[in-house]
This record gives structure tokens, C-alpha cells and sequence, in this order.
């Protein structure tokens, strides 16, 4: 529909240059000079609405994304407590480990 309504404009636009030009007392070339000018804002008009269009898919690419990116920085949360808690457990282990090491040596002696 865009393309059908921009053909028309462009045509319209086309046929108009002269009566643009020189807009004189003959109601004629005033009536085609208000009808190019707003064939002129009409283009303007589909132009604005297209950035606006374009504007809006952009949102929503960026809001399915974020969508996507939900669940992932969830599991990441969960996957860095999960590390947090072998680290944890590491340090228990060698302390342990040194612990009872000590208490080997110890008896030995």
C-alpha cells in the first residue's frame, strides 16, 4: 500500500514542477501549487511514519531479546552461586585436609 501511495505522490509531483515554479493570478496554477505542496507534506507525512514504523520493529527486537536474555542471566546467577559454593567447599576440604595432616604428624611424634 506504501509503494502504491509513494508511485502516486511521485507521479503527482512530476506533473507539478511548473505550476510550483510560477504560481501567478490564474486559479489553475494556484490550485496545482496547493495540491503540490500538499502532496509535498503528504510524502513527509509516510516518510515520518515509516522511521516510526521502523522505530517500533527495532522495540520490538530489542524487548524479544531482552526476553530471550531473562532466563540466561537467571541461570548464570544460579551457575555462579553453584561455583561459589564448590569454592566453599574446597576451602572446608584443604582445611580439613591440613587439619587432620597435623593431627597425623602429631601422632606420629
Amino acid at each position: 500500500m506504501n509503494k502504491s501511495i509513494c508511485v502516486l505522490i511521485c507521479s503527482a509531483v512530476c506533473l507539478l514542477p511548473a505550476a510550483a515554479q510560477a504560481p501567478g493570478p490564474d486559479p489553475v496554477v494556484r490550485e496545482l501549487a496547493r495540491i503540490r505542496a500538499s502532496l509535498d507534506r503528504l510524502a513527509e507525512l509516510l516518510e515520518e511514519a515509516r522511521a516510526g514504523q521502523q522505530a517500533d520493529l527495532l522495540l520490538r527486537r530489542i524487548d524479544r531479546k531482552e526476553r530471550r536474555l531473562i532466563p540466561l542471566e537467571s541461570r548464570l546467577r544460579s551457575v555462579r552461586q553453584q561455583r561459589e559454593n564448590v569454592e566453599e567447599e574446597q576451602m572446608q576440604v584443604a582445611a580439613y585436609r591440613e587439619q587432620f595432616e597435623e593431627e597425623m604428624r602429631a601422632a606420629r611424634d
